[in-house]
């Protein structure tokens, strides 16, 4: 969905508006604002204390009044999701943790190894100098094994980097979704309140009307 780049009516900070929605809060001043869009202008941000003040018409109470009857189904519904995406995004990162976890210990068994042999193979080439030759071979067996040792360290860290990439990779979509349903969940708690908010404005307004007219 298209980003839409503009600035915070109150503090100035970048926004980036998802092409449609109907609401936004500014991350950097924490203030709400209803969007309007518009076929040939920039979309028009008001803030929601200010659009919980304005006049409503009897159309703006009918269309209120009709989708307060739905929202109760969709916030429910978007605090399902949000659940499960929460769910999915927990069950992620522990599996990533764990993951390194264990890639982290097979990497470091063939390093420790590659250290170890490694250390052996110059003590022995020392000896060869001062012992004599019997030394040459236990030399040669020794850099032999620390050529594998470093074969197979090179090859767990390679292991490690597919595998913890196809969690890291998990455990964004997991967020992505999360941070959606978050979104989604915000929009329609702020449209309940705008819509309980022109509705119990008409009324009173109608009932001032009626209490003006008598």
């Amino acid at each position: 969905m298209k980003l839409e780049p503009i600035q915070c009516p109150k503090c100035a900070a970048r926004l980036s508006l998802a092409e449609g929605t109907n609401f936004c809060a500014c991350d950097h001043c924490g203030t709400n604002f209803t969007v309007t869009w518009s076929q040939s202008e920039q979309p028009a941000l008001t803030s929601f204390e200010t659009s919980l003040t304005q006049l409503v018409t009897q159309q703006d109470f009918l269309v209120a009044d009709r989708r307060l009857s739905y929202l109760a189904q969709d916030i429910a519904e978007a605090k399902a999701e949000l659940e499960a995406a929460a769910s999915e995004f927990g069950a992620a990162q522990t599996a990533l943790t764990s993951v390194k976890t264990r890639e982290d210990k097979a990497v470091r068994r063939p390093l420790v190894f590659l250290v170890t042999l490694s250390v052996a193979t110059g003590l022995s080439l020392y000896l060869v100098l001062t012992a004599g030759r019997l030394w040459l071979i236990l030399s040669i067996a020794l850099a032999i094994g620390a050529t594998y040792a470093y074969s197979r360290w090179q090859q767990a860290r390679q292991n490690r980097f597919v595998v913890t990439r196809g969690g890291a990779k998990r455990v964004r979509l997991a967020r992505q979704r999360w941070v959606a349903a978050q979104s989604c969940l915000n929009e329609f708690e702020l449209e309940r309140k705008l819509c309980e908010g022109k509705t119990r404005r008409f009324r009173y307004q109608d009932e001032t009307l009626k209490t003006q007219s008598v």
